[in-house]
This record gives C-alpha cells, structure tokens and sequence, in this order.
C-alpha cells in the first residue's frame, strides 16, 4: 500500500512489432542489411503497475523485469528498488528467429 493510503493502479497496453530482415539490395559486392517492422494489435504486452512494498514482479519472464528494472534504477542513481509491483498480465513469445 502507497504511504498516503491510497493504492495506485497503471496498466501498460503495448503492441507488439514483427521484423522482417532484408539481407540484399542489389549490390553483390557489397554486404547490405536493412530490415523493416510492422506493428500489430495481437499478441500485445499487458503489465500492470500498482504502488505497494516491497518491490515484486509477478508472471512469466518475470527475472527478466527484474533485472531491467535492476539496471535501469542503477543508472537513474537510484539505491533501492521502487516501491511498486508489476504484473506481467500477458506477452508474446520471446523472440525467434526464422532465417
């Protein structure tokens, strides 16, 4: 629970980007790499976001949460965790590489 009382709720709705590599543009001689994305609706990210102690992440790849928000409070100077809890609500697939 947050220090007023009041427990506070975000929820985070993200899409999510497939990418398609382009290997090759024409120029044999030369390596080339570009790639483009595309944004669709499904599957998205659902994370929920409440203020309460101590700091928690619950759902799957939740180690993976925890050590970006590891790294990220180290780099904002940050000493402690912040004092919240993250629902992993729903996410696609790691990803996979096809080519």
């Amino acid at each position: 629970m947050a220090a007023s009382g009041i427990l506070r709720r975000v929820e985070v709705v993200a899409p999510s980007r497939l990418h398609f590599g382009l290997v090759s543009f024409g120029h044999a001689q030369q390596r080339q790499y570009g790639g483009v994305g595309v944004m669709i609706q499904r599957p998205d990210i659902r994370l929920c976001f409440t203020s309460e102690r101590p700091f928690e992440v619950v759902g799957t790849l939740s180690q993976r949460v925890v050590s970006f928000v590891e790294k990220w409070s180290q780099w904002h100077g940050e000493s402690a965790l912040p004092d919240c809890r993250i629902e992993i609500q729903s996410l696609p697939r790691e990803h996979v590489g096809l080519g």
